[in-house]
């Protein structure tokens, strides 16, 4: 009998890591295919502007891709969700009449699932069809009313870069090391669920220096292109990409040198934004180096410790 339990709970250890590793390996390829869908969707829009604005069939060869790379991360995302059920069943983290869809893994707004990842990865520039539209704004400086136009493949590609981006967020459990076997498996018997907001408090609690950098250096790509994409039919001067880059630095560190500045709705508030997160990150930096020098503090009391005791002394 013990022989038996002994090799039921070791057939159960080496499905739960199989399961891991292949949902680790799932998630890579969730990523790549929202990085694809995303570059794609991009190198469509510069496309549509160096042609005048005016679709042909490399646009619509591009939007077809872009669509492509959708559908195959939503499928993935589908068997992500699977596994991550059988691995939680795997592991006790459920009752065995639980199923995909009372597990709240299927359809939840509580908590990350399937169906509302689903929707927002799927919204994407649909092929054969690219529509325009007005969007007024006020010249401060002229004070007066314009107009401008965006289509519908640029926030296509803005809203697509961002929603996907949260992917990078969904990382943290690996980052952290939160997602193996045997953390899931003491948060389990401590009744601890293992959040995504936890994840990222422990990532930042270990790296938070590289967490900052990375995040900060992928803010001000993102931000750049969204600036370009509100400001370049009406200010010339952010017709270029690291023009734009060079606007959101400027915002985020608060300097504003005034020789560029956004004209538009979207681009102030893609600048108050840029703003916002260099104010946060200043908070959060001057958290860090308090931090680090409480721990240049109690590494201090030893070493007058030792100086104390020292025959030399």
């Amino acid at each position: 009998m013990k022989a038996a339990n002994f090799s039921a709970a070791s057939e159960q250890r080496d499905t739960a890591k199989t399961l891991e590793e292949k949902l680790a390996r799932n998630f890579v390829v969730i990523l790549v295919m929202a990085f694809l869908g995303t570059a794609v969707q991009i190198a469509e829009c510069y496309w549509l502007w160096a042609h005048g604005g005016e679709t042909d069939a490399a646009c619509e060869v591009l939007k077809l891709c872009s669509s492509f790379f959708t559908l195959w991360l939503v499928a993935f995302l589908f068997l992500y969700y699977r596994r991550k059920f059988e691995l939680l069943k795997a592991t006790n983290a459920l009752l065995a009449q639980d199923t995909l869809a009372s597990s709240e893994l299927l359809a939840s707004w509580r908590t990350w699932s399937f169906l509302p990842e689903a929707l927002a990865y799927l919204v994407h520039a649909p092929p054969f069809l690219c529509a325009e539209f007005t969007v007024p704004f006020y010249d401060l400086r002229r004070s007066a009313t314009y107009t401008t136009t965006l289509n519908t493949d640029e926030l296509a590609a803005i809203f697509m870069l961002f929603s996907r981006a949260l992917l990078l967020v969904r990382a943290t459990p690996y980052i952290s090391g939160l997602s193996t076997r045997h953390n899931c498996a003491y948060a389990n018997l401590n009744h601890l669920n293992v959040t995504t907001w936890l994840s990222v408090r422990m990532t930042y609690l270990r790296m938070p220096g590289r967490m900052l950098c990375s995040v900060s250096a992928l803010l001000l790509l993102m931000l750049g292109f969204a600036m370009q994409v509100a400001e370049r039919r009406v200010n010339r001067d952010l017709d270029e990409y690291l023009n734009c880059v060079w606007l959101v630095l400027v915002s985020m560190t608060g300097i504003g040198f005034g020789d560029l500045y956004p004209m538009t709705g979207l681009g102030r508030l893609i600048s108050t934004l840029s703003f916002m997160w260099g104010a946060l990150l200043a908070a959060l930096l001057v958290f860090v180096m308090m931090e680090f020098c409480k721990l240049l503090e109690i590494m201090k009391k030893p070493l007058s410790l030792s100086q104390r005791i020292s025959p030399d002394t």
